[in-house]
């Protein structure tokens, strides 16, 4: 029993003195441990500022660098207090104030040119935006009064941002030659066919690459006959671009235009015509035409080029009879 006694004796003595231990170790590890999580936690604020400060010197430097009017009148390059604001909002968490912003152009980089809004810039100039801002640690640290050269207290934060400034650059366009639809379309030939059909070829011999568009044809007109000559369908090619089942009789001079109110086009035609290709144009009536002399019939084309349809042309045509 005796020996029980001192047996537990012994191991609360050792329980007492473990405990004791990692006190002691726990309080010689604190410090530095709360060292470490100040440390990360002033370096995270430290890393903001310069961010801060940067971004500020960034955007200012952009803004008076970039094309436009402030609301002063003055263009961006030549507002000062525009960049200064800038600067000073995207800065506050720096605590950056107008008296920290310096801004100034350069001719070239490193190249020192005029205070900013001093004079006019010119194309290739530069605009300088230094900032400055304050970092102020949660808890100053100032080991000098032990001997210890180290001591953190106020940082101050730079950052200088410069772009070139964007000018309106005067250019010397040459324009591209305007499309001759009068020389690029031609008739080169024309045939008769069944005696009652005129198949007339129009070519586009554009050297420019331009397609153009039958706009109208104007001033269609043939001989009466006896019995009256009807004229009942229009192809383009395969296309057929207009159609009268009932016939339209020979018109009085000057003669008929289509499309007209009267007279419109076949709502789904295509009337293209692209450079290098030649198409029919193809004229429909409803009895033997064999008998027309010269003049019994004439017409205009009119084409217009598709990509300006300003440049337009009339080429005539009269049908002669071999």
């Amino acid at each position: 029993m005796e020996s029980e006694g001192c047996m537990k004796g012994a191991w609360g003595a050792r329980q007492k003195k473990t405990r004791a231990q990692a006190m002691v170790e726990f309080a010689l590890t604190l410090p530095i441990f709360l060292l470490v999580v100040l440390g990360i936690i002033e370096f995270s604020r430290l890393f903001m500022t310069y961010l801060a400060v940067y971004t500020a010197s960034r955007e200012a430097a952009r803004y008076g660098s970039s094309v436009g009017v402030a609301p002063n009148g003055k263009t961006h390059d030549q507002d000062c207090d525009g960049m200064k604001q800038i600067a000073v909002e995207m800065g506050s968490f720096a605590g950056v104030q107008p008296g920290d912003v310096q801004i100034y152009y350069e001719s070239s980089p490193g190249v020192w040119k005029a205070a900013c809004g001093a004079v006019k810039t010119e194309l290739g100039d530069r605009v300088v935006v230094e900032v400055q801002g304050y970092f102020q640690p949660a808890v100053p640290i100032d080991f000098t009064s032990l001997g210890i050269p180290f001591r953190f207290r106020e940082v101050t934060v730079r950052a200088v941002s410069g772009r070139t400034i964007l000018k309106d650059i005067k250019l010397r366009v040459t324009p591209l030659p305007a499309p001759s639809c009068a020389s690029d379309v031609s008739i080169p030939s024309w045939r008769m066919v069944d005696n009652k059909t005129i198949e007339i070829s129009v070519k586009n011999n554009s050297a420019t690459d331009t397609t153009y568009k039958l706009e109208a044809i104007q001033n269609l007109r043939w001989a009466s006959g006896s019995p009256t000559i009807n004229l009942v369908s229009i192809y383009w090619d395969n296309e057929q671009v207009f159609y009268n089942a009932a016939g339209i009789p020979a018109p009085p001079s000057p003669g008929i235009t289509i499309p007209s109110t009267a007279y419109p086009w076949a709502p789904t035609e295509n009337r293209n015509l692209y450079d290098g290709q030649t198409r029919k144009l193809k004229l429909g009536f409803d009895k033997n035409i064999s008998s027309w002399k010269t003049g019994d019939i004439s017409l205009q084309l009119k084409f217009a080029a598709v990509s300006d349809p300003r440049y337009q042309c009339t080429i005539s045509w009269v049908y002669s009879k071999p």
